[in-house]
């Protein structure tokens, strides 16, 4: 582990939701940002959680976290998540879970997809709120 790891961060991917999990600790190590975007590297296959701003492409607004304890964070997008699951080969029926790492330079957390885990879809919410039922349409 090196010091750049964060501890309990991480995105999870579920293809049968068609939804890509972002763990609040995430947005913390990110410094709360406002919005983000997906960064994805096919041929490292890398996918990173950026901060950007609102007029950027393809960006997700955050929520206020701080009145619901339960709230998810779950972004809709069938799409990235098919690239996803196809890039890498992935069992259709499972999810995956994936830790990252922090860098500060370019405002993102990045997640090698070599190193998913697969987990039950069942465990597809974030330890901090987890209550699956809660999310972001």
């Amino acid at each position: 582990m090196t010091d750049n790891e964060i501890r309990h961060n991480g995105v999870s991917f579920s293809l049968k939701r068609g939804r890509t999990l972002i763990y609040r600790a995430t947005i913390r190590e990110l410094d709360n940002p406002e919005c983000i975007r997906f960064l994805l590297s096919r041929k490292q296959k890398k996918v990173a959680v950026q901060v950007c701003e609102v007029i950027d492409k393809d960006s997700f607004k955050v929520p206020d976290f701080s009145s619901d304890k339960r709230f998810q964070y779950e972004i809709s997008s069938m799409n990235f998540v098919n690239i996803i699951y196809g890039m890498m080969n992935w069992d259709p029926q499972k999810a995956y879970h994936l830790r990252g790492y922090l860098v500060p330079k370019y405002r993102l957390v990045l997640y090698d997809l070599t190193e998913a885990k697969a987990i039950k879809e069942e465990e597809f919410v974030d330890p901090e709120s987890g209550d699956e039922s809660s999310s972001l349409l």
